[in-house]
Order: C-alpha cells, then structure tokens, then sequence
C-alpha cells in the first residue's frame, strides 16, 4: 500500500513538473495546425477540408444569374404567347435587371408594350436595343413604326401638334419611307401650316419623281394661301404629265368659272364709272385665269383710264403675246376671238402711248413725249393725229433748249 501510494504520489509529482517545465512561447511555437484545429473542433470533421475544393457550376453566381434570366426570359415568350402581356413585362423587366446588356429583352419588351398600347415605353425599349446595336437597322425601322403608330392615334385624337411631333421622328429614323413624311404633311395641313406643307412638297418635287398628283396636291395648298395663279400653273403642269387627270381638270374648270364670274363683276363696275372696284376684280380675274389674253386685254383698258400707263401697256404687250402664242387654255379649250383680241390690244396700246405722251406733255416732258409718240407710231402709223402730236413735242423740246 505504501509503494503504490509512493508511486501515485510520484507520478503527480512528475506530471507537476512536465507542465511547469513548458512555458508559453514554448507551447505556442511547439502547436501546429492540426492541433489546433483538434484543440478547438475536437475529432469532428464537418469543418475538416478534406482534398482540393469540388468544382460546383451550379453554385457560381454568374451561372445562376444566367439561369434565371433565360426562366424569366421564356416565362416572358409564354405569357406573350397567352396575351398576357402585363406579365410578359414584369417577366422581362425583372431579367434586364439582372443582365441589362441583353438585346433581345429590351426588344420583347418593346414588343409586349406595344401590344398594350404603351408607346412611350415600347419607344423607351427600343431606344436601349438600337443603342446596345446600332447597326442592325431594324430596331431602327421597328422604332419608327412605333413613333408611327403613335402619331396616328395622336392624330385620331385631334393631337395634331403631338401627332406631327411624333410623325417627325419616325421620318428621321426612316427618311426614305413616303407613309411617314404624308402623316407629317396631314399634319401640318390640319393645323394650318400651309407654307410648310408648301416646302415639303416643293421638297418632294425636286428630289423625287414628279407625279401629277404631287402637283395637284401642290395646287391645293397654294388654293389654300390665295395663291390663284401658281396653283393654275401647277395643275397645267399636272396635266402635263397625266392629262386625263380628273382631279387636275376638276379644279382647273374652278377656277375658270371663278375667273368668269369676276370678270363679269369687272365689267359691270366699269360701266357703273367705279374704275377702282372693276380693277380689283380684273385682278382677281388674272390670278384664276393667267393665260386669258382677253382678262389682261380688259385690265389693260383699265389702267389706262387710270392714267397707270406704264402699268397698262405691260398687260396690253402680255394680251398681245398670249393671243398668239396661247390658242388653248390649260384644259386644251380654244381660246375665241384671239384675231379680235390683238387687233384691239395692238388699237390699245397705241392709244396709252398716245395718252402717255399727252401727259408727259403736259407736265414738260417733251422728249419722253416724242419717244412714246414714235413707239405709237410703229405700232400704228396711219394715225395722222400721232405724228401731228409727235411734231408738237419736237417743237416744244427744241424751242425749250434755245
């Protein structure tokens, strides 16, 4: 008993000075990782790396995220195949967030707020896809529809202001498309833009290839600015180019009749003494019918009574030129009693040189006088009265420079 309580004894002892012997720095430099792993997780090893990291594709968050972006991309394509296009768009919407730099998302998502009539945001979508590739032109020309679309119901509305705004754009991003530029022009017609639509036809005729109806149109918007004579211009030349032109000879028989009318007023003021009256509807009468030698005949006499000579003989020269280069007017109908006519325009003009001379006569122009005497007299020189009044001139010139 006593040898084994002298043995415990002795081991306690032994074991006192194997500890005391170690100091910590000691214990510290002699720990090794395995042992401190033991010391703090015992002998588990759910913590324990056993061999090199296992290759987990499912577990890389680029791979997720592209994973998810095509479920939301074909729950999109599904829910667009059922109508239900709300759906479609959150769908859609949720994947550009996770990888915004994909194309084809931008454009069903333009398609699914197309179909909801969301113009605006479909425009948005397709704005991203023509800036993520802006060398596929049919984002481009999808883009412009939608602009299109938008302008017609725009229109529809009566939102001419909107409607051409938005009839621009797609005009920009498609020049060449004629459908989108004709919206423009309704547009600008419907807010009375007349001298824009004037441009932008006038824009068409030079660059594209004329067309009779191109000129009828033409036609019609100088009608709309009081532009008499250039819209008979343009519809001769329209039926130039298709002289059965219905529209053409329509508007043509218009303003011949119009032109009728107020040279048949003209006349009528003209005996009733009211000169000035007569002379604004002989004006008017011209702008209808520019190639009527017999209108320009009559407001010549005008203007003569006037005492506007010099006025006066430029249409009394424009009635005799007309009479003998126009028979036919623009409908291809005769012009009557063109013989009459520059008999009685060449028998006018004699008598406004002859009054001209009068009045320059009478105002000490004596040389002026003589001059438009002698024009008279070419034109008509079995008047004796002419040379009688030319000679007085030549007197009193002389007579004044001595």
């Amino acid at each position: 008993m006593d040898s084994a309580l002298y043995r415990s004894t002795s081991d306690l002892h032994q074991s006192d000075n194997d500890t005391t012997s170690l100091t910590p720095s000691e214990s510290k430099h002699q720990e090794t990782p395995e042992h401190g792993f033991q010391r703090f997780f015992g002998s588990s090893n759910v913590f324990r790396l056993l061999g090199p990291k296992p290759d987990r594709p499912d577990l890389r968050s680029d791979l997720i995220i592209k994973n998810k972006v095509e479920l939301l991309y074909e729950s999109g394509l599904e829910a667009m195949s059922k109508s239900q296009f709300e759906t479609a768009v959150i769908c859609f919407n949720k994947a550009i967030s996770l990888q915004p730099i994909q194309i084809r998302l931008y454009v069903e998502m333009g398609e699914a707020y197309l179909q909801l009539c969301d113009f605006q945001s479909a425009a948005q979508s397709y704005r991203q896809a023509c800036y993520l590739d802006p060398e596929d032109t049919r984002f481009f020309h999808r883009l412009a529809f939608i602009y299109y679309l938008q302008g017609q119901c725009l229109y529809d509305k009566g939102m001419f202001l909107e409607a051409l705004e938005s009839f621009s754009k797609a005009t920009e991003l498609k020049p060449n498309f004629k459908s989108y530029q004709f919206r423009s022009l309704a547009c600008l017609t419907a807010l009375g833009r007349y001298s824009d639509s004037l441009k932008l036809v006038k824009q068409w005729l030079e660059t594209d290839e004329q067309t009779a109806d191109l000129f009828v149109l033409k036609a019609r918007l100088h009608q709309q600015l009081s532009q008499m004579s250039l819209c008979y211009h343009s519809l001769k030349s329209a039926l130039k180019l298709n002289p059965t032109c219905p529209e053409a000879r329509g508007l043509l028989r218009q303003l011949k009749e119009a032109g009728e009318v107020c040279q048949q007023q003209a006349r009528s003021k003209a005996v009733e003494g009211n000169l000035r009256g007569a002379l604004v509807r002989s004006n008017t009468s011209v702008q209808y019918s520019p190639e009527r030698a017999s209108y320009y005949l009559f407001r010549g006499t005008l203007h003569r009574r006037l005492k506007d000579f010099t006025t006066a003989i430029e249409d009394l020269i424009q009635a005799i030129e007309l009479s003998e280069l126009v028979p036919e007017d623009a409908l291809g109908e005769r012009q009557e009693g063109t013989e009459e006519i520059q008999e009685e325009a060449h028998t006018q003009l004699v008598l406004t040189y002859n009054d001209f001379a009068v009045h320059s006569f009478s105002h000490g122009f004596y040389k002026e006088a003589a001059m438009l005497l002698s024009r008279a007299i070419q034109d008509h020189r079995d008047a004796s009265g002419l040379f009688i009044n030319r000679g007085e001139s030549i007197r009193k010139q002389l007579s004044s420079s001595h």
